[in-house]
């Protein structure tokens, strides 16, 4: 089996991990294209597609997308590992986010490093993620300390910070036009931040555990979130409702689909080997007991 790591926005790239335990390029064609670069090293494509860095430990490297190709190594600058990355929308910056509890932001062309935002610090400190705004003008980095740093990449400075989250933040995203954040938090809560004047939050509850990653639809209506629960939730943006949850299989083949009201879809398997227990007593049912009232085919 394999598994997906990365994608650039205009689907023409997929990265993923290949049984050789490296990640495989692959065009939107289906060739691919072995990196040679370990599979659990961190990622990131740019806005285009035509740039690519990825991160091992603390040795950070940038490549060329098509043809595929090494364009340079930059200098090992964090004390600790690199957890995140991300281009700026026009491609001149890179942003690596450490656990030395620092982001650097690096010439994305020449190499350089431009500057430093935080205090370089324990493991405890550890930064987890690190995201541009679409318009260039804002770097957001979060991590261990629970708090969300709003930095102005142009004079490397913090001018803001966002607290709410009582666990670590893992993954921080905008909205496609800007004016909103999502944060992923280990407090087991995903938030959705405005970023106008009023800094209103929405606290959107339902994973039972830890949330690691969060991602708006391209019209920014919708949001999807992933947690070590094993699930995956849509929201509707606007009101804060959970849309429904997906829940996938070991095999990664198979899955089910449920929303709030009780509705569901799977693969024939789940179909088969899921059981449902009625919150109003302990008995487990087979799934299939449901699928007059409740089944949905095409709810995914």
């Amino acid at each position: 089996a394999t598994l997906p790591v990365a994608a650039t926005a205009d689907g023409q790239w997929l990265l993923f991990g290949g049984k050789n335990k490296t990640l495989i390029l692959q065009d939107k064609s289906g060739r691919e294209f072995d990196t040679l670069i370990p599979s659990g090293a961190t990622v990131a494509f740019s806005k285009t597609g035509n740039l690519f860095a990825s991160a091992i430990e603390k040795n950070i490297t940038i490549w060329q997308v098509n043809p595929w190709k090494k364009l340079m190594s930059l200098p090992e600058l964090h004390t600790f590992f690199v957890e995140s990355l991300a281009f700026s929308p026009d491609e001149n910056l890179l942003a690596s986010a450490s656990d030395d509890g620092t982001v650097i932001l690096w010439d994305a062309h020449s190499g350089g490093h431009t500057c430093r935002l935080g205090k370089l610090g324990e493991p405890s400190h550890a930064l987890w993620t690190v995201a541009f705004s679409p318009d260039g003008r804002r770097v957001d980095w979060g991590g261990n300390d629970r708090a969300i740093k709003i930095s102005d990449p142009g004079n490397c400075s913090t001018i803001e910070e966002l607290a709410g989250h009582s666990g670590s933040v893992h993954d921080i995203t905008f909205s496609p036009k800007g004016n909103l954040l999502a944060s992923a938090g280990w407090d087991g809560t995903v938030r959705i931040w405005t970023l106008d004047s009023t800094r209103k939050v929405s606290v959107l509850t339902g994973h039972d555990w830890l949330v690691n990653s969060v991602a708006f639809n391209p019209s920014g209506n919708l949001l999807v979130s992933g947690g070590w629960d094993g699930s995956a939730r849509l929201w509707d943006v606007t009101t804060g409702k959970e849309l429904a949850t997906l829940v996938t299989f070991r095999d990664r083949k198979n899955w089910l689909v449920t929303t709030p009201e009780g509705l569901f879809d799977s693969s024939a398997y789940a179909g088969n080997n899921v059981y449902w227990r009625p919150a109003q007593n302990n008995e487990l049912h087979p799934l299939e007991a449901y699928y007059t009232d409740f089944f949905h085919p095409g709810l995914l």
